[in-house]
């Protein structure tokens, strides 16, 4: 027992753990004692208590968009490349998607979630519009290095807009973000595929544009719901 620190029950908190059979952070079944977030600890360090993130998911292989997927045919079937040239077009994309995690968090602390993941998402939507209507290979290159940096900050936002919803468990709204980004995945290539078959293969690439503008226009849900 803590000195100064009540053992009062938080009602709020038993009705989350007879939904959900635990009690989310930063609850706990004490009203006035909190817990941290799942993955973190704690320092008291010059007068202040710091949180660090120790441990995050890896959702790498959740940031590749099926244009990924179909560079190297699109390449191939469209300006008739062959060899190394055919598959530059997934290396380029995926260096980019590498690349972009580590200039994410930093800009994110200065230039704020809204404004970095709208400024990456036109980054995506401008190299998508590039690779349907580039003439030349060296631009669908260009366009999928742009796609590739712009995915690659932009889906780990949306994991963070998810966690913050705060109308379920974080674990919960991610699950679901998860859940829509697979069937994303499983639906695209499916749908490129179609309309290429029906019209050509830059109809069928473009058909991911109005995905990349929805989510530009959906950007401000990264604004924490209590500055709502």
């Amino acid at each position: 027992q803590v000195p100064g620190v009540g053992r009062e029950i938080d009602p709020q908190a038993v009705d989350l753990y007879l939904t959900y059979q635990y009690v989310p952070h930063p609850r706990t079944i004490y009203r006035r004692i909190h817990k941290l977030p799942p993955a973190h600890y704690a320092r008291f360090r010059r007068g202040r208590l710091e949180l660090e993130c120790y441990w995050r998911p890896d959702f790498n292989h959740l940031q590749h968009l099926p244009v990924a997927d179909w560079s190297a045919v699109y390449l191939k079937d469209v300006f008739a490349t062959s060899g190394m040239a055919t598959g530059m077009g997934y290396v380029v994309f995926a260096m980019m998607v590498s690349v972009g995690p580590f200039v994410g968090d930093a800009a994110k602390e200065r230039f704020g979630s809204v404004m970095l993941a709208r400024v990456c998402l036109v980054f995506a939507l401008s190299g998508m519009v590039v690779v349907v209507l580039a003439p030349v290979t060296p631009l669908v290159y260009l366009g999928l290095a742009c796609v590739g940096l712009g995915v690659s900050v932009g889906f780990p936002l949306a994991v963070t807009a998810a966690a913050d919803l705060g109308d379920r468990p974080a674990a919960e709204n991610v699950a679901i973000l998860s859940f829509i980004a697979l069937l994303g995945f499983l639906v695209g290539p499916p749908m490129i595929g179609f309309v290429a078959e029906m019209l050509d293969l830059r109809s069928g690439l473009a058909t991911l544009l109005p995905t990349l503008l929805l989510s530009i226009l959906l950007a401000g849900l990264l604004r924490r719901r209590q500055r709502a």
